[in-house]
């Protein structure tokens, strides 16, 4: 195997199934790397996995959340901006076919 084989078969793989990431603080690196150790074993892809799928279940109830609260905002204004309106006595009549109408007592 000479070295553009070696390039287009190994290093290919390693840089699509890899991940390099930069300027993380020590403390913040540091936490990451015990946290994989304990919870994890060592497995830093699998915990990326997992805070990657609480930030999102965490975006998609903060959005339910809000779109929630906005609908019983927009219920609440839409029942106070409706004037009140007097009640009218209800009136018995009679409607017959022709349009002409009679008043029931």
């Amino acid at each position: 195997m000479d070295r553009t084989e070696f390039e287009e078969n190994v290093l290919k793989k390693c840089k699509t199934q890899g991940l390099v990431i930069s300027r993380i603080p020590k403390s913040t690196r540091d936490e990451f790397v015990k946290f994989a150790e304990e919870y994890y074993a060592d497995d830093y892809g699998m915990v990326l996995v997992e805070l990657w799928k609480n930030y999102k279940r965490s975006q998609f109830l903060e959005v339910t959340f809000f779109e929630n609260i906005n609908m019983k905002l927009e219920y609440l204004i839409s029942k106070l901006d409706v004037p009140k309106k007097e009640e009218e006595k209800p009136t018995k009549e009679i409607r017959f076919l022709n349009g002409r109408k009679v008043r029931k007592e």
